[in-house]
């Protein structure tokens, strides 16, 4: 997709180049007295039309068939049926008015025009010459049709930018961010009105500034500051009107150019980490898109290049699953400490259950192991306790034998609250344990 994509994209941009150089370069009078001038115009003008335009009108005859086939339509105003790419992907209502310019600027060549009055007495005569006076009448709509098709030609090269992706992200960012500048400049175009208007109904000696035309015109000249010392001198001998447009720049200058930047600025470091992620999804539906415009022997060739029905290999020997896409990198790349895979012995029918997995340490829970510990803790402590016991019954048993038998009766009669304790205390782990 990635190469279809860019071999698109470098034939229209070689398209672009070629009508720019016949429509704006080699087209001049003096340009036009050399016969290779001429001929190297003619050449550029009819790749452009026999090679590019037919490639385009073939794709949006193409696009139009498999729409009718697949019935992808979308009916406007009740009668009316338009395929539905046309309404989901700008490019294509883009395409089809580059084809529509082409068309109507083949039939209005002035080439074609002037070849049976190639030869006169007018500067630049000669064979597939433009100049003649034949084709004076059409050669305005054909410039404004050349500017359209070359408008046409750059707003789909915009694509291109896909290919890096800090373009693609200031181009998202600076579309976002137009609405800000039409505000703009709609300010700017109400304060130019307003003090265009109020200068007009003035009493001032500067001529330029005495009708409303002319006033609107030199406050644009100052707002863009493309006007000439000789103005502000003429300005300065009427008081009025040098207040007027002193508070004109202010207005513009300090007030809606400030404010403009401080929201481009603000707005660029807001949208430029979540236009990131979206430069990466308009890259993605562009590969979708022109992999609906591919054709099926195509995919069906590329599905089979990547022989998803064969295993994968784990390593050398290690037989895995298929329906994958295997990648070679070295082994150091991502050391692995514990092995991710888990092997169970047995047959691999489809049929039989699938084996239950091992509770590993690693994926216990925090309650699990609490559990685990808590276990550990109560075995030690029984484990203690018995032995303790022990050592208290063997006491016991080595005193009665060597005490007297009235000694023994009168603790027994009286009870020693110490060894009675430890003997509970036993009898309780017992029966615990």
């Amino acid at each position: 997709v990635r190469s279809k994509f860019v071999f698109r994209s470098t034939w229209l941009l070689f398209n672009l180049i070629l009508f720019v150089l016949s429509h704006g370069m080699l087209n001049h009078r003096h340009e036009q007295e050399h016969l290779y001038s001429r001929i190297a115009m003619f050449s550029c003008r009819a790749v452009i039309y026999f090679l590019g335009m037919t490639n385009l009108i073939y794709g949006r005859v193409r696009h139009a068939y498999q729409a009718i086939r697949d019935n992808d339509l979308v009916v406007v105003f009740d009668r009316i049926p338009i395929p539905k790419r046309y309404f989901d992907n700008w490019r294509e209502p883009a395409s089809l008015l580059l084809v529509l310019s082409l068309i109507v600027s083949f039939f209005i060549e002035p080439i074609f025009f002037c070849l049976q009055h190639s030869e006169g007495n007018f500067e630049g005569a000669g064979i597939f010459t433009d100049n003649c006076p034949e084709a004076q009448g059409i050669c305005e709509v054909y410039s404004v049709i050349s500017m359209l098709v070359i408008g046409l030609y750059m707003s789909l090269l915009m694509d291109l930018a896909t290919l890096s992706a800090k373009l693609s992200t200031y181009v998202l960012v600076a579309i976002n961010v137009l609405p800000k500048l039409i505000l703009a400049l709609s300010a700017l175009c109400f304060f130019i009105f307003m003090f265009a208007t109020c200068v007009a109904v003035s009493v001032n000696d500067v001529r330029s500034f005495q009708e409303f035309p002319t006033s609107l015109l030199r406050l644009f000249q100052f707002a863009l500051r493309i006007n000439s010392d000789e103005d502000l001198v003429a300005i300065s001998q009427s008081p009025l009107l040098s207040v007027g447009v002193g508070l004109f720049l202010v207005v513009i200058l300090v007030g809606t150019f400030s404010i403009l930047v401080a929201q481009l600025t603000q707005s660029y470091l807001e949208l430029y980490d979540s236009m990131v992620g979206y430069a990466a999804l308009r890259r993605m539906q562009i590969e979708v898109d022109y992999l609906q415009t591919l054709r099926r022997k195509t995919w069906n060739h590329f599905v089979g290049s990547l022989m998803l029905d064969e295993p994968l290999e784990f390593g050398e020997g290690d037989i895995g699953l298929p329906g994958g896409i295997q990648i070679m990198e070295p082994a150091k790349l991502h050391v692995l400490h514990r092995e991710s895979i888990q092997r169970y012995g047995g047959s691999t029918s489809p049929s039989m259950p699938w084996p239950k997995e091992r509770e590993s340490v690693h994926t216990a829970t925090e309650n699990e192991r609490l559990e685990r510990l808590m276990r550990k803790f109560q075995k030690a402590l029984a484990t203690v306790a018995r032995k303790t016991c022990r050592k208290v019954d063997l006491g016991s048993m080595l005193g009665s034998s060597i005490k007297s038998s009235r000694s023994s009766r009168s603790r027994n009669s009286n009870g020693d609250p110490a060894e009675e304790d430890t003997r509970s205390e036993c009898s309780s782990v017992k029966s615990v344990t």
